[in-house]
């Protein structure tokens, strides 16, 4: 092997030596349910909320459609009878038949109708819930960062997540290394008056969060 070669290599290792990671002993883990902290933040409640509101008048607006599409429905039936009632004259029934495919056309229309309502407003309502969920996980996830760098964890992993096959992605950890409720707390620092009380509770400010593996 000669000089420069060995030179290359003596330089490599002490490259990866300098990138290599902090020691064990200052890696710290923590667990969170992120479900519940999600369903706990006040501004989820609100969304929920308002999007119930929404989805109430969507699907009243819906079902009064669907009733004048089935009363639509029940006249083009009639008028049909109408028209195959042999004990009225050609002209009357000539005439009846003229009217009942007005009433097909308005059928149609109301038809058109619904299925545009359905895909627009009760789709869009979807998409909006959507994109709430993520602007409050992130959030959610802004404070949690901002927490545990502080107190200078090095890992936060979700105890609510599932796997491929709906099973617990964490099978096991111990519960002094979680910090649901601090994080619960945290979110909720600033929420109005009114809410529950467990929602009222506040982090305290200097303690290691419980959780935080040394």
């Amino acid at each position: 092997m000669n000089l420069r070669h060995s030179i290359s290599i003596l330089c490599a290792a002490m490259a990866f030596a300098m990138a290599a990671p902090a020691p064990a002993a200052d890696f710290k883990v923590a667990f969170i349910n992120m479900k519940r902290v999600f369903d706990e933040y006040y501004k989820t409640k609100k969304a929920n909320t308002e999007f119930k509101a929404r989805a109430d008048t969507v699907e009243l607006e819906r079902k009064e459609k669907v009733n004048a599409l089935k009363a639509i429905k029940a006249e083009l039936e009639n008028m049909a009878a109408d028209v195959r009632d042999t004990s009225l004259s050609d002209s009357e029934r000539d005439k009846k038949r003229k009217l009942a495919e007005t009433k097909l056309s308005e059928f149609k229309d109301a038809e058109e109708e619904l299925a545009l309502f359905e895909r627009t407003k009760q789709k869009g309502l979807g998409q909006d819930m959507q994109e709430k969920q993520q602007e409050l996980v992130e959030e959610i996830r802004a404070i949690i960062a901002s927490r545990v760098k502080a107190k200078g964890i090095t890992m936060v992993l979700d105890s609510s997540g599932k796997t491929f096959n709906n099973t617990e992605a964490v099978i096991y950890y111990d519960e002094t290394l979680d910090i649901t409720d601090e994080i619960v707390a945290l979110v909720n620092k600033d929420a109005p008056e009114g809410l529950d009380a467990k929602d009222q509770k506040k982090p305290a400010a200097d303690k290691e969060p419980k959780g935080a593996s040394k």
